[in-house]
């Protein structure tokens, strides 16, 4: 393992909160990984190159997707517990192949152009893909600390099996009828008028494929700057632009409600103007989705009825579009006494994120849509000396704008480890996250004395939990060693 300067306090704290479903699945406490990959001077940059799948870049978009969540009604949210007997998927047999090729062009001396190829041929029951992708990069090194780097490239995704094959599950869920607030007057600008009243329990939930996915593709440019004005200091600026299109995406229910009400609304002449102009072919699938009928209780009820059963399938989307600037700077120094230190800033702004429901619909912007970030900074810190390690990362989500049309203020999480080497192939870490107990800014719909939102701020966006503190043992055995271990960021148990 290549050891740096606090990289085992690091690594704990990536690990314990890696442990935290709360801080890394549906937080933002968690590290969201940099799109680009910082090779410094002694390498290029790779964005989504052809060896690579839109599927891979999931957790690495500034936006999230899972980490930050999308807007109402992009479709794009976090994994969630369902209850219900699991679907039982009929049986599959499906063969995948791959083959690829890489090869670089020296054009001159301070020039070099790589190429890189890949054959996908995957098959099964429903698909017969043959498809090939291709990408490009060019590093230029007008001096000996400066490299301008460029990049193009192709990606390629089968659906995944669960998506296409899996069999019907069922589950009960609880959910708001927004649209019934809206009809009784009580929605205001983004449902901040839409209390406990509104809920409604037991409703049935069913989950099914899709064989009828199709494969998912998409382009990425990237091009930036790698600077190195002193001995181990480096600093970077890259600006990308990825282009997605047949994403394989999942609908929130609680986006699929919201969203009804808006098309409803909309559809009876109400403006909305918190929302996006969904297109009409959204809309008509929304209210697909969502069975109405029931019997309401409510004094002025809605002519469909109440909701009594919403549907949950994959779907592919039109496409998404992101762009964005990542900064980075770097540094790392070496005492004779005091030991060895790292330091590092990054900062990713999303300029613009676009998102269309179906194919031949305009893509439309997201960023002034409920929850959708702009811009995320990290500040890590990393010691060691001799046995000793320490380190400290605060993280920065820049403000959001918020259901109830208030504009969150930025949010920070500060988190905090100290390390032991207990022998050469074992340490001991304590760990603090959220060391200052930071709580985000109230956002009015979720604080309305609901027992399904009792934070009284979006808890599938932001943290939920004040400081908590980890006392974690990390061992390397002889099985590790084997390949029958663990990899844990570069340590293996």
């Amino acid at each position: 393992m290549i050891r740096m300067a606090g990289t085992k306090g690091l690594q704990a704290l990536k690990y314990l909160l890696g442990r935290n479903p709360n801080a890394v699945k549906k937080g933002i406490a968690s590290s969201v990984p940099e799109l680009t990959m910082r090779l410094g001077l002694d390498g290029g940059m790779a964005v989504l190159n052809a060896s690579q799948t839109p599927g891979d870049i999931g957790d690495k978009l500034l936006t999230g997707l899972t980490d930050f969540g999308m807007s109402a009604g992009t479709g794009l949210v976090a994994s969630r517990p369902f209850l219900g007997k699991p679907g039982i998927a009929t049986g599959v047999d499906a063969i995948a192949s791959i083959a690829g090729g890489l090869g670089s062009i020296p054009v001159s001396e301070n020039v070099l152009i790589n190429l890189s190829t890949r054959w996908d041929v995957y098959d099964d029951a429903v698909v017969n893909v043959d498809r090939r992708t291709a990408g490009a990069s060019m590093e230029w090194r007008p001096k000996d600390n400066v490299l301008v780097r460029a990049s193009w490239s192709e990606s390629f995704k089968a659906p995944d099996l669960p998506y296409s094959f899996v069999g019907e599950r069922r589950f009960f869920t609880s959910q708001t009828d927004w649209y019934q607030c809206w009809y009784d007057g009580n929605f205001g600008n983004g449902g901040e008028g839409c209390g406990g009243a509104y809920g409604i329990i037991n409703i049935d939930g069913i989950t099914t494929g899709n064989l009828g996915l199709k494969e998912e593709e998409g382009d990425s440019y990237a091009v930036g700057v790698v600077w190195e004005p002193m001995d181990r200091m480096v600093v970077t600026i890259d600006a990308f632009h990825i282009q997605l299109g047949d994403i394989v995406s999942t609908k929130s229910l609680s986006a699929l409600t919201l969203d009804e009400a808006v098309c409803r609304a909309r559809a009876a002449g109400d403006t909305l103007d918190a929302f996006p102009d969904y297109p009409d072919s959204y809309c008509s699938q929304v209210i697909g989705n969502i069975i109405r009928g029931g019997k309401d209780f409510t004094v002025n009820p809605t002519p469909e009825g109440s909701i009594t059963a919403i549907y949950e399938t994959p779907v592919n989307i039109a496409g998404q579009e992101f762009l964005g600037i990542d900064t980075a700077v770097s540094y790392a120094w070496v005492t004779d006494s005091a030991g060895d230190f790292n330091f590092s800033v990054f900062s990713s702004h999303q300029i613009d994120l676009k998102y269309a429901e179906d194919v031949g619909d305009p893509l439309l912007s997201y960023m002034s849509s409920n929850y959708t970030p702009r811009s995320r900074q990290s500040l890590r810190l990393g010691w060691t000396r001799g046995d000793w390690g320490a380190g400290m990362s605060v993280l920065r989500v820049g403000h959001m704008e918020y259901l109830d049309g208030s504009k969150g203020s930025p949010y920070f999480n500060t988190n905090v480890t100290v390390n032991y080497d207990l022998t050469q192939d074992s340490f001991l870490a304590f760990t603090v996250t959220n060391l200052f107990d930071a709580i985000p800014d109230t956002d009015a719909p979720y604080d309305r004395g609901s027992s399904f939102y009792p934070y009284g701020f979006n808890s599938f966006r932001y943290p939920r939990f004040g400081p908590e503190a980890y006392l974690c043992l990390l061992y390397t055995s002889d099985a590790a060693d084997e390949g029958l271990g663990v990899d844990l960021g570069g340590r293996r148990i």
